[in-house]
């Protein structure tokens, strides 16, 4: 009679293709999230001309959009599931990134941009930590919270020196590469399993 398997040795299984993808994709949404956010109050200031208290005003809405969004998010989330929340967010960010083009040289665009992308952000982040969990037994669930985590966190701390020679030269080019990175990453999350990271091998 086989051995029955021990409680680690289950937590120790490897990642599913799908759960190996979303790992990639933190780490790629991120890359390009913070290769061109942590400038915008550069070019909202010095390119486009808007005064740092409106700046600072701007910002400060983006990030209540971004990091209070998720009392709006769960209920979009528990409608229309958590595969669609993800390609909507990411279709968001996708727009907002792209808007940023002609925003360069239009304040209004600029800043109606910056809001897309920050309520992408918060309808993707929750979406995404749910799916990356959905039928993995709960003694699984730290260690892939963790690398998606990890992957999140090397995505913040690469993308900003990875386009500084962009953002202030050719920074249209820099969100266009942008938009572009995610419009692949949002076409790659539609072959998704829909039911959850743990269920697909996909």
């Amino acid at each position: 009679m086989p051995a029955k398997a021990s409680p680690e040795s289950r937590v120790r299984r490897p990642f599913s293709g799908a759960q190996r993808f979303l790992l990639a994709g933190s780490f790629l949404i991120t890359l390009g999230s913070f290769a061109v956010l942590p400038y915008v109050s550069v070019l909202l200031h010095q390119r486009l001309g808007i005064g740092l208290g409106t700046v600072g005003l701007v910002l400060a809405v983006a990030s209540l959009i971004q990091f209070a969004g998720g009392v709006v998010a769960g209920p979009v989330v528990a409608r229309i599931g958590l595969r669609h929340s993800m390609l909507l967010a990411l279709a968001l960010r996708t727009a907002g990134f792209a808007a940023f083009v002609p925003g360069l040289t239009r304040p209004v665009l600029a800043v109606g941009a910056l809001l897309l992308v920050s309520a992408g952000a918060a309808l993707y982040l929750p979406a995404n930590k749910a799916y990356l969990v959905e039928g993995v037994p709960e003694a699984g669930r730290p260690r892939l919270l963790s690398a998606s985590s990890s992957a999140f966190n090397a995505g913040m701390a690469l993308g900003p020196p990875a386009a500084a020679p962009l953002v202030l030269g050719s920074p249209g080019v820099l969100f266009a590469c942008v938009a572009g990175l995610f419009a692949l990453v949002g076409a790659a999350h539609a072959l998704l399993p829909p039911g959850g990271a743990g269920r697909g091998g996909g």
